[in-house]
């Protein structure tokens, strides 16, 4: 009798299952058949979740993991978005919610849940010491100086909302990674994400389609032939990204003694070479070059590489180089040296000039440079001037960039003091970052090295010279 009983309600439940189940897959197919970004959505849905039951039991690891993987995307959707009427690269032209801001969120709800329901004592939450109260006041100077100067101040917002996001970003990994194991969990997403941008700048290169993650096809080949242009269609910001933690896998290859994960840096260092080749940045060669450069020297002078080791590896760059030249012979035989960029560069520094206190106001720079091209220039290329240094200047004027640029040099000195470590892993996240800022300060020169994605990153490093110098002095 109890399995007769039973029957009626398992062909309940089952009829209930199947019913589900079609509606959902009619849904599936009516999605997928409507909008391809339905395809990444609910597929990334699909594999977000799964992940989750699967990591269920360390689930803060996993929602760290996907965040900082997910950095290298740009996949998101507007929320408020405006097109500028010209033909620019602005920092940010409306309010936009990313796959790392959605995790985030995740993350943030997570802590909020652990803090209620710790019983034992809880640890302070801290603004990270100098370098928050730093990156606050320059986050508030920017905030006053677009009240100030700005003649677009919605768009002087949208780039301010995306430094705040940057600080919570900061605030919740400075909070929340509390042992050597959350660092490694950091690295690797960072890993992760160089990784899979550089595949898919590859795959680009080899069947020359510029489709970015949104969907969006950039057909633009300039002089130098085909460039690939990675998930949100920016080789520079790419390549930028790329540069930025290129020391860092460097000196993995060093610090890491597993054969397996040796082998797994070591094709991750060619993966990405062949990335930024395959960008034709040549500026981004140069910084990547010298922060490889000043990673080794110091990993040398601290006695974590031998003079053997040191030899080996300018030797196999030597070699590498060469292999590489006819990839790059196009960029630097037909490439243009910059000589397009003259009318930008004077512009900017007329900008200046005429605002040089507070500058004309964040992402305001296309809105006003009409007032400062010079007679000779006005039929010139009017995009947004290919120099951080000049940009900053013009948007921040020179109080802007002086607090910007000290707050930088603080994280230098930060990561410095990190690479002081006799832990391998700190070692090699502070070193290699240190030395990617010193590969910077010549890529600035030249590229805008303002992009989001970079932000991001940026926002993530910085919280990490931090964290290495905390987990250091703790574990010690």
């Amino acid at each position: 009798m109890e399995q007769v009983a039973k029957l009626p309600k398992n062909l309940k439940m089952f009829v209930a299952i199947s019913l589900f189940a079609l509606i959902g897959g009619y849904y599936y197919v009516v999605a997928l058949s409507t909008d391809y970004r339905w395809f990444i959505y609910i597929h990334a849905g699909i594999l977000f979740f799964a992940g989750m039951a699967v990591f269920l039991k360390n689930i803060k690891a996993f929602l760290i993991f996907v965040m900082l993987f997910s950095l290298a995307l740009g996949f998101g959707r507007h929320i408020v978005h405006y097109r500028p009427p010209f033909e620019s690269v602005l920092f940010s032209t409306g309010i936009r919610i990313d796959a790392v801001e959605a995790v985030l969120i995740l993350c943030y709800a997570h802590w909020a849940v652990s803090l209620a329901g710790k019983t034992d004592k809880i640890r302070p939450i801290t603004m990270g010491g100098r370098v928050g109260a730093l990156f606050l006041a320059w986050i508030s100077y920017v905030f006053v100086s677009n009240l100030l100067e700005a003649s677009r101040l919605d768009y002087s917002v949208y780039e301010l909302i995306v430094y705040v996001k940057g600080f919570l970003l900061y605030f919740y990994l400075v909070n929340n990674i509390k042992d050597e194991n959350e660092l490694k969990i950091v690295t690797y997403g960072i890993f992760a994400a160089c990784v899979v941008q550089s595949l898919y700048m590859i795959l680009q290169y080899a069947t020359k389609t510029s489709y970015t993650i949104s969907g969006d096809w950039i057909p633009y080949i300039g002089p130098e032939g085909f460039r690939s242009r990675g998930f949100y269609g920016s080789p520079d910001a790419h390549a930028t990204f790329l540069a930025i933690v290129f020391p860092v896998f460097v000196l993995a290859w060093f610090v890491v003694q597993d054969i397996f994960k040796k082998a797994a840096v070591f094709s991750s260092i060619i993966i990405i070479l062949m990335a930024i080749i395959f960008s034709k940045v040549r500026i981004a060669f140069a910084s990547m070059g010298l922060g490889a450069i000043v990673a080794i020297w110091m990993a040398y002078r601290r006695g974590w590489l031998s003079q053997g080791q040191v030899i080996s590896t300018m030797i196999a760059g030597i070699f590498m180089t060469i292999a590489v030249i006819p990839l790059v012979y196009e960029r630097f035989a037909y490439g243009i040296y910059g000589e397009d960029r003259i009318p930008l560069l004077v512009t900017a520094f007329n900008m200046f000039k005429s605002n040089a206190l507070f500058g004309v106001g964040a992402n305001n720079y296309n809105f006003v440079v009409l007032q400062f091209i010079p007679p000779n220039f006005s039929s010139e290329w009017l995009f947004t001037v290919h120099s951080e240094y000049l940009l900053r200047l013009a948007e921040t004027g020179i109080l802007g960039f002086l607090l910007y640029y000290g707050f930088v040099l603080f994280i230098m000195y930060r990561l410095f003091q990190g690479s002081m470590s006799e832990r391998p892993l700190i070692f090699m996240i502070s070193c290699g970052f240190f030395a990617a800022f010193i590969g910077s300060f010549v890529h600035r020169i030249v590229s805008m090295y303002h992009y989001q994605q970079v932000f991001a990153l940026q926002s993530v490093v910085f919280a990490l010279s931090v964290i290495v110098n905390t987990l250091d002095k703790r574990e010690s």
